[in-house]
């Protein structure tokens, strides 16, 4: 059970203190250890179903063929997750990684009563379709709510209940939700009027003309802001899930939100007047480039959307009162439906997931969520070297016909150390837990710095068993990263600290039931803090990350 006695101070109060330079052993094993880590495998699930949306078993490695920026490259990881009984694959063992289901209520693009239709389904399928294995957590996008996601950029969002895999307290937070407002049904009201007085409007008025088309430029101008407000603040939010093991799956709820804002009355103004250009100047208020980043950011992180349309439930179109005030197209409802719904199918296909628009079945819809991530295949190739944050295209073939298939359209990898990072922060916003390697944090003595802050003794143990350990001379040896980083009782974070750390193994490689320790000191602030450390393998990219509340208000 070695110890690693070290002198050294993480100042971890963004103070003009930095980690101690590595020592002789460590530094020589960071090099040892780096032609490991140019290894990447990238990782392709792939959803196969037939003609009636059943999933597909059987298909082994041969059947597919996967490209990437148009270039075939070699499958070298092959392995099937719900086959039928006997099937195998040459990668890691199916169902292993834990599922992670992210409830997203967008209610700036919502209307309450749609909202609580699909609460009701959804507290059914927690406590009846959920599965042990799923841990689930409830954000919501509010337009006046600032949270605690301000570090990300936006103050739109609100964590409502962190990753749990106790229904009860959804469904509480759920019921939290009810009285909020949603802001969906203001842009109705205001686009009813605008339809009606273009209804009322004298053809060869140009007095009236010049006022309606300025008119619809205002309320395009706004809802486009509020989109791309939306989209930005959606957009921080995937990105803060950088590093999270397991599957990802954002369920989107919604009733949808404009390609285009204000296309369908810009159709209407067209159909009025016979003016093509008037058409157009819906194009002026286009989402389509924002909407690409999220799914580049999505892919990235690992995030598959699935996305409900709420307003399938509510059993007509929300524009049912404009038309039947005497709107000159009877194509608008359409127009407006199809417009709402292309973001939503856009990134369900971007990233590999589903749309569920048009229904009035969620409960179903639910199911299916949940049930796609035990019936799938997993494609993984190597990428190249230095190819670390650069976009690349995903293209799967499949032999045979009669099947279809949804994957992930891209791929962009990213660093460890992003990562991690980002683990780190899904740990103190979200209660993101994930500790295979099962680190422990000690607090030991605490100290005057001599400045008002403290010196605080911390060790991590870090047992051998699930490290991956390679030949060193006459023993072995693995190779550790810890990332450090510590948030006090204000929501402060401090900069995260990385310091390396070899460990040496038993002589024959195979991990023994012994530990490792590594001792720090930790520059803190007097009063509440939660500290925590994630510990990357090298090797196997294995991650696992411990926290510890530590109280140092009474230090001397």
């Amino acid at each position: 059970m070695p110890t690693i006695r070290v002198v050294l101070i993480l100042a971890l109060l963004a103070l003009p203190l930095a980690p101690a330079a590595a020592d002789e052993d460590t530094a020589a094993a960071v090099d040892r250890f780096a032609a490991c880590a140019e290894v990447r495998i990238a990782e392709i699930e792939v959803f196969v179903t037939d003609r009636r949306g059943a999933p597909v078993h059987g298909l082994t490695v041969d059947d597919f063929k996967l490209f990437e920026n148009g270039d075939r490259v070699e499958i070298r990881n092959f392995y099937v997750v719900g086959g039928e009984a006997g099937e195998t694959g040459n990668g890691p063992l199916a169902g292993a990684a834990p599922t992670l289901l992210i409830i997203y209520v967008d209610n700036v693009n919502l209307h309450p009563l749609n909202r609580s239709r699909f609460f009701k389904d959804l507290k059914d399928f927690l406590y009846s379709g959920m599965g042990k294995d799923v841990r689930v957590m409830l954000v919501t996008n509010d337009r006046f709510h600032r949270a605690r996601l301000s570090w990300a950029g936006q103050g739109s969002l609100s964590v409502r209940q962190g990753f749990t895999d106790d229904p009860t307290r959804i469904s509480f937070a759920l019921d939290e939700l009810e009285n909020l407002r949603g802001d969906r049904a203001y842009y109705d009201l205001e686009r009813q009027d605008i339809l009606r007085e273009i209804s009322r409007a004298e053809d060869r008025d140009p007095i009236a003309r010049w006022r309606i088309i300025n008119r619809v430029k205002t309320y395009s101008a706004s809802i486009f802001n509020d989109v791309k407000f939306s989209v930005q603040a959606l957009d921080d939010f995937v990105g803060s899930l950088t590093g999270l093991s397991g599957h990802k799956i954002l369920l989107y709820v919604s009733d949808g939100f404009p390609m285009r804002a204000g296309e369908d009355v810009h159709y209407v103004l067209k159909e009025k007047y016979g003016s093509q250009s008037v058409g157009m100047m819906s194009y002026a208020y286009d989402i389509s480039r924002q909407l690409e980043g999220l799914a580049e950011a999505a892919n990235a992180n690992g995030v598959t959307f699935y996305a409900l349309d709420t307003s399938g439930m509510a059993g007509q179109s929300s524009t049912a009162a404009a038309s039947a005030s005497g709107v000159l197209s009877s194509m608008i409802d359409t127009v407006e439906r199809k417009n709402a719904q292309n973001p939503l199918l856009f990134m369900a296909k971007q990233t590999g997931g589903r749309a569920m628009v048009d229904t009035t079945r969620t409960g179903q819809a639910l199911d299916s969520v949940i049930s796609d991530f035990g019936n799938y295949y997993s494609l993984g190739y190597r990428r190249e070297p230095g190819t670390d944050g650069e976009p690349a295209d995903i293209k799967v073939k499949l032999r045979g016909r009669g099947m279809k298939l949804r994957y992930r359209r891209g791929v962009r990898e990213v660093t460890a150390e992003r990562r991690m990072e980002g683990a780190i922060r899904a740990c103190l916003l979200y209660g993101y837990r994930n500790n295979p390697m099962g680190l422990r944090l000690d607090l030991g003595d605490v100290e005057p710095s001599g400045d008002g802050n403290r010196l605080v003794n911390c060790t991590v143990s870090i047992p051998h068993h699930e490290l991956t350990f390679i030949p060193v001379g006459q023993g072995s040896e693995s190779l550790v990263r810890l990332f450090i980083a510590v948030e006090d009782d204000r929501g402060v974070l401090s900069p995260v600290r990385e310091v390396s750390v070899a460990v040496v193994g038993p002589s024959d490689g195979t991990p023994d039931g012994g530990e490792h320790r590594y001792e720090m000191r930790l520059l803190m602030a007097g009063g509440r803090q939660t500290l925590v450390v994630g510990a990357l393998d090298d090797v196997s990219c294995l991650t696992s990350f411990a926290t510890l509340q530590c109280d140092v208000r009474d230090a001397p």
